[in-house]
């Protein structure tokens, strides 16, 4: 039975407290998480490209993900060009970069066996350069755009076929196989992980926990933003959500 909006118990916010917002995780205090998610570390290091339009949104998957991976790296803005913190990172050369993004001439991971996705991801010595993970975050026409800048076409790019839809239910994607940026990174980390049963040193062995909470605080974070919406729009969903925390 869907949930009736009537029965929400959350009380209203005051404009001071809708006002007042975490610096880390950028949520109203009344519905600050910070407490409930500790960092997590990844031996690749992360970087964020964030549209501006993303900042007046509560709901923005990448600022998220930015407030619970210890040391990623995030940068607002919609054209690169001569951006010194992009240029430094890019010109770095003990980090290797790759953008995730779908579309031709992406290298699909999933079409790699164990033994080239490693030789792609973490190259043996004497190659000891560490992968940086470039992400978009944005809608996806304004991502399209981001990604003309003339620093990011010139990079290498990732993709894969995700293995479950999107549970952002409080925006639409375009097509099923569209993720959030939060949920793409979720994913990634999961084929990140080596073979189990081939564990070289350094191997990222807490990957299937890292996914796990990266999806756990997003679920958790969508069902409060369902249960504080005064309009019920969403209420039908707000059961959905709860299951979602649960999995």
């Amino acid at each position: 039975m869907s949930p009736d909006p009537q029965t929400f118990t959350h009380a209203k916010p005051s404009a001071i407290e809708r006002r007042s917002r975490c610096s880390r995780c950028w949520q109203p205090r009344f519905a600050c998480f910070c407490a409930d998610f500790k960092p997590q570390s990844l031996p690749f290091q992360l970087l964020i490209l964030i549209h501006p339009i993303e900042r007046k949104r509560r709901l923005a998957s990448g600022r998220l993900l930015h407030a619970l991976i210890e040391n990623s790296i995030c940068y607002e803005g919609e054209e690169f060009i001569d951006h010194p913190g992009l240029q430094r990172l890019l010109s770095d050369t003990r980090l290797m970069p790759f953008v995730l993004s779908p579309g031709p001439g992406s290298v699909d991971l999933d079409r790699l066996d164990l033994q080239a996705r490693r030789s792609l991801l973490m190259p043996m010595p004497p190659d000891d350069r560490r992968l940086l993970l470039i992400l978009i975050d944005g809608t996806w026409a304004t991502a399209r755009r981001m990604l003309r800048s003339p620093q990011l076409t010139s990079l290498p790019r990732l993709m894969f076929s995700p293995q479950q839809s999107s549970r952002f239910i409080v925006r639409q994607q375009p097509a099923p196989n569209c993720l959030s940026t939060l949920e793409a990174t979720a994913e990634f980390i999961e084929r990140f992980a080596l073979d189990p049963e081939s564990r070289p040193d350094g191997e990222f062995l807490q990957a299937p926990t890292v996914a796990r909470g990266l999806r756990l605080a997003f679920a958790k974070l969508i069902r409060e933003h369902l249960e504080r919406d005064p309009s019920g729009t969403y209420a039908p969903n707000l059961q959905l959500a709860e299951e979602f925390e649960q999995v």
